[in-house]
């Protein structure tokens, strides 16, 4: 019983790596957009 629980476990940690990049990948173009939302408006300022 606990290989196979070990098993699942692993298989958990896994997913949770993968949906963490995965996130990562997704929110970057956010982090992105807004420093260039800021660039601009700096540059509007100027």
């Amino acid at each position: 019983m606990t290989a196979t629980t070990g098993s699942v476990e692993n298989r958990f940690d896994n997913q949770g790596k993968l949906y963490s990049q995965l996130s990562e990948v997704y929110l970057l173009p956010f982090a992105v957009r807004e420093e260039v939302l800021k660039k601009c408006s700096k540059l509007h300022q100027d």
